[in-house]
C-alpha cells in the first residue's frame, strides 16, 4: 500500500523512469512489492525551503506498519541519496516525511486494506 509523493521545484527529466526508480527503491526499503505502490511526482512547483527558492523537495512516504525511529533513519538516508544522485537535490534542501497509517484507514477495492487482509 505504500504511497510516495515527491514535490519539487525543478523540472524532472523522464518522469516515468524516475517514478519507477523511486517505486523500486521504496519497495526494497519497505519490503513491499512494487505492485502495491502508488508514486506521484509533481514538478516545477512553487516551493521555498530555508528561506530560498533554490532547488528543493518534499517527499512524503505513507506506509502501513513499517515505521520506527531506526528504520526511518535508514529510509531517510536512502531516499536522500536517491534524490541527490538522480535529481541533484542536496540532502539539506528538503524534508522527508514519514506517515504510518492504520490499515483500516486505507480504502482499496471498495473496502479497506484491513478487511482485504483479514
Amino acid at each position: 500500500m505504500p504511497v510516495l509523493e515527491l514535490v519539487v521545484n525543478i523540472e524532472v527529466p523522464d518522469h516515468p523512469e524516475i517514478s519507477l526508480e523511486l517505486t523500486r527503491l521504496g519497495a526494497k526499503l519497505f519490503n513491499r512489492p512494487e505492485t502495491g505502490f502508488a508514486t506521484y511526482i509533481s514538478t516545477n512547483k512553487t516551493l521555498t525551503f530555508a528561506g530560498t527558492s533554490e532547488p528543493a523537495y518534499l517527499l512524503t512516504a505513507i506506509v502501513i506498519d513499517r515505521l520506527d525511529t531506526q528504520a526511518n533513519i535508514r529510509y531517510s538516508s536512502a531516499f536522500a541519496e536517491f534524490l541527490e544522485s538522480k535529481l541533484g537535490l542536496a540532502n539539506d534542501r528538503g524534508y522527508i516525511i514519514f506517515q504510518d497509517v492504520r490499515s483500516d484507514h486505507v480504502g482499496l477495492q471498495g473496502t479497506t486494506y484491513a478487511a482485504l487482509k483479514a
